[in-house]
């Protein structure tokens, strides 16, 4: 084999590869006389099949068969030699082989930056400081109270309320666009106030009557899945079905008996505020994380492979519609220009995810850092943090069962092993919470309006919030794939396979 690489741009290269017409020669015959031992012509015994009847009969096909063996062959060749390879394309074939003349291809890809960071030792990070409060205790409190609410039909008023939970049916009206006719659903349950209705919905429902229509307007901002629609205004007619109020459970003892959390109230309270402080530090362990991750990237700045990044953004989105849907999607569809805003949308997250992996697995490989079976156990002990009803243990075996999921975990591992090592090398800072500065900025505001308004008024002190903002995100990334070398001996064919197929009727008949 032959081949020349060129450079196309800083991380892209391309090969152009010639297979000598000998090499193929030998490949092609000695395919076919090996299918001439398996397969049954009239006239001829098994096994003694002529080259030019094979040729005749299965010369197309095993042809097709021998390129897609010499293209996998050469490209894992280029791939190991030019070492941090992370992007392959589709080879693309541009003469065919013959008896005399050789095979030619090219094939592009990417490499992985060679990273050198510095200074990554003993940095300055915030980190939020954690504080259980009685607050916060009564909160969490309410919300389990919330939860274990029971639905029960509203007898003493007929007009809706916040918190009213409504069942409804909806539909667009206008003409002006046929994507129109399918913007609507049947039996759709809301909470009044929850937050989690188009924007107009839930102010339309507020103050209506039991069993009504009514009609809002609904603005449909830039992320809507319906291109023609995004950034219009669309009139929806909303039948309101049913309506029913949630019923608390009384604050008792035996309330902390049905949760199972303590046989008494203060028990339960107790139990919350243990839980509370666990799950707080785990947060605010993951914005410290944040943030380190974030003065990484921000002290080396490097360019990624864009292609690469097409290929994780394609990942993304696929992920984010199964999950919705519960539905895979083939990622080469997500190219079209109806999902150009979505893209946009995920670009920003993506790239900063994998220039965090880039920047991490080079701190590791710096360090010497290894992932070993503790490390590996306190992975999976932190992940089955992040899923609802699953052990730590049982997720273990599950990753152990199959070599590809080990090996991704072991990544991950690894990642969050150098990010361990260098938190527990950086110079703590305590902070606020994400959101709490907003909200004190805000207070301090309404207070200076109010001052003016009440010059006599006494000014009071903005009190701090302790309202939790959940940073951590790592569930909805679960099947996103950690940025790794890919090889080529597990691409895909781009051929069809078609000689097996024939060879096996032959040998039936």
């Amino acid at each position: 084999m032959a081949y020349q690489i060129e450079e196309v741009g800083t991380l892209g290269r391309r090969a152009d590869v010639e297979v000598p017409a000998e090499r193929f020669n030998r490949s092609y015959t000695g395919a076919l006389r090996k299918l001439s031992k398996r397969v049954r012509l009239p006239g001829f015994r098994k096994g003694k099949i002529p080259l030019s009847v094979m040729k005749r009969n299965y010369g197309p096909n095993v042809m097709q068969d021998v390129i897609e063996e010499l293209l996998r062959e050469n490209i894992d060749a280029i791939v190991a030699s030019a070492e941090r390879v992370i992007y392959l394309a589709q080879p693309n074939v541009t003469q065919l082989p013959s008896e005399s003349e050789p095979m030619k291809f090219s094939v592009e890809f990417e490499l992985r930056p060679d990273l050198d960071p510095v200074g990554y030792m003993g940095m300055d990070v915030e980190r939020p400081s954690v504080e259980v409060d009685d607050a916060k205790v009564d909160e969490q409190i309410e919300r389990l109270r919330e939860q274990n609410g029971v639905l029960v039909p509203i007898e003493d008023r007929k007009k809706i309320e916040e918190g009213d939970t409504v069942t409804l049916d909806f539909k667009a009206l206008g003409d002006d666009d046929p994507a129109l006719e399918e913007m609507q659903g049947n039996d759709v349950v809301i909470k009044v106030g929850a937050g989690q209705a188009m924007a107009g919905i839930e102010d339309a429902l507020k103050g209506a009557e039991f069993d009504s229509t009514v009609t809002t307007k609904v603005e449909l901002d830039a992320n809507f899945p319906v291109e023609s629609l995004q950034g219009k205004e669309v009139e929806l007619e909303i039948v309101i079905k049913e309506v029913k109020a949630s019923q608390l459970p009384e604050l008792d003892d035996e309330f902390a008996k049905d949760l199972g959390l303590g046989e008494t109230l203060d028990e339960l309270k107790a139990k919350v505020t243990e839980d509370l402080a666990h799950q707080l530090e785990h947060d605010a362990r993951h914005i410290a994380e944040d943030n380190l991750v974030g003065k990484l990237i921000e002290s080396t700045p490097f360019e990624l492979p864009p292609q690469f990044v097409e290929e994780q953004i394609d990942r993304s989105l696929a992920a984010d519609f199964q999950r919705m849907t519960g539905q895979q999607v083939d990622p080469s569809i997500l190219r079209g220009e109806q999902f150009n805003a979505m893209r946009d949308q995920a670009r920003e997250s993506v790239e900063r995810q994998i220039k965090s992996e880039f920047l991490l697995m080079a701190i590791a490989n710096k360090e010497s850092l290894k992932v070993n079976d503790e490390d590996l156990r306190a992975y999976c002990v932190h992940r089955a943090q992040h899923m609802q009803g699953v052990d730590a243990g049982m997720y273990e075996r599950f990753i152990r069962q199959d070599q590809q999921r080990l090996q991704q975990a072991a990544a991950e591992a690894l990642l969050e092993k150098t990010l361990s090592h260098l938190l527990s090398e950086a110079k703590i800072v305590e902070g606020a919470w994400p959101g709490d500065e907003a909200s004190e900025e805000e207070e301090k505001v309404e207070e200076k309006a109010e001052a003016k308004k009440k010059p006599a008024a006494k000014k009071k002190t903005a009190a701090k919030k302790t309202t939790k903002k959940k940073a951590d995100e790592e569930v909805e990334a679960e099947e996103k794939p950690a940025a790794k070398k890919k090889p080529a001996a597990k691409k895909k064919s781009t051929a069809k396979k078609t000689t097996k197929k024939k060879a096996a009727k032959d040998e039936e008949e």
